[in-house]
């Protein structure tokens, strides 16, 4: 997928065909922003239609989730993670065609040890995140990354119905563990190359 900036035009190297005309949206006739394939250009509005209906149609293809089944979905605060909670969020709505089933929550971890950040920003960016997290008003599950060193320690705290407390300056208090946080730090340290250290990360998540 590319963005369709000063361009309208896109050529068709599969067929060796002239460029073919993207000059607006195949659906509406209005002017595109955004090209998914040759000849498939969307303004934004007919554009996110389409992406909302791909989202719950894969989902319902698959058969890998029941009605009613409880779904944890792993979110960093980026972009990605964000934009399907939006997604979810949507599909969950009484105007939706087709209305997701499941039940989600999100799953927040906290990786500031990994990336030598003071206890402080830590604190500061996790209550960021928390508070984008309340407006989809969905179970929030959140804890450290080094909490994986403490075994029968689950470390985690759960927002019923979204952080409403993620004002509160203390909303990693229960999660410090300064020796837990060390081991995480000298192990990323010691793991030699930027690919083993990516492979540890995925492990411990």
């Amino acid at each position: 997928m590319c963005d369709l900036a000063a361009e309208n035009t896109v050529e068709n190297s599969l067929t060796g065909s002239k460029n073919v005309s993207v000059d607006k949206c195949m659906k509406c006739g209005n002017l595109p922003v955004v090209i998914i394939r040759v000849n498939d250009a969307f303004c934004r509005e007919c554009f996110l239609a389409y992406f909302n209906h791909k989202f719950r149609a894969t989902i319902g293809k698959a058969r890998l989730i029941r009605d009613g089944e409880k779904v944890a979905l792993a979110a960093s605060g980026g972009a990605a993670s964000c934009a399907m909670l939006h997604l979810t969020h949507e599909g969950l709505s009484p105007t939706a065609l087709k209305k997701i089933r499941f039940l989600p929550g999100i799953i927040y971890i906290d990786e500031g040890a990994v990336l030598d950040m003071s206890w402080k920003d830590r604190i500061l960016v996790t209550k960021k995140i928390l508070a984008m997290f309340k407006s989809f008003k969905f179970p929030c599950f959140f804890s450290t990354l080094e909490k994986v060193f403490r075994v029968g320690d689950s470390g985690v705290k759960v927002y019923a119905a979204g952080p409403s407390e993620a004002k509160d300056d203390n909303i990693m208090g229960p999660l410090t563990d300064p020796q837990a946080e060390e081991k995480l730090r000298s192990l990323i340290k010691n793991t030699s190359t930027l690919t083993a250290k990516e492979g540890l990360l995925r492990q411990l998540r």
